[in-house]
């Protein structure tokens, strides 16, 4: 591979960590700003624990995690691009945005379409934006994940979760 083409390939997986890291971070402020709204304060008589605690938990290490990845990548592509490229283009902009916004209705989505109705579509929709088009991989993938994630929370751990009429 010529040295021109490396580089180039360098900074579009730079670019693109550093825009994974920074939708992840913003994914998971928004997470941390809803815990307030979404979960009672109350302790479920383990250790006095509040039912909060384990989303902050995770709200915070994904937050966490987002940031250091958009650091990271940022350090490096210096390093190995000398001169600098433009960290934000259109099509990536705008491509963030879409996400973002996939991501916000998603969140509002669960209180009137039900977790499961949500969360396949929401699942659907990060597939297939993200280039996946084996469309029997997609739905079977989506479906299977959002009714793991459903008993897991619902049936096993007892959370409760919206009752709508999709379910």
């Amino acid at each position: 591979m010529p040295e021109s083409a490396r580089v180039e390939a360098s900074r579009k997986e730079f670019r693109r960590d550093v825009w994974i890291g920074a939708a992840t971070a913003t994914g998971a402020a928004f997470y941390l700003i809803l815990i307030p709204s979404q979960t009672l304060p109350e302790h479920d008589g383990f250790a006095s624990i509040s039912s909060r605690t384990l989303p902050y938990l995770i709200g915070l290490t994904v937050l966490l995690l987002g940031v250091v990845l958009c650091g990271v990548s940022l350090r490096r592509s210096r390093r190995a691009t000398p001169g600098g490229w433009p960290l934000v283009g259109r099509q990536a902009a705008l491509r963030v945005l879409v996400y973002t916004g996939a991501i916000v209705l998603y969140t509002v989505g669960i209180g009137y379409l039900g977790y499961v109705t949500s969360s396949v579509a929401m699942l659907l929709f990060a597939m297939w934006f993200s280039g996946a088009r084996k469309r029997y991989i997609i739905v079977v993938a989506s479906i299977a994940t959002s009714l793991i994630l459903y008993g897991f929370f619902h049936l096993l751990m007892q959370i409760p979760l919206p009752e709508t009429p999709l379910y």
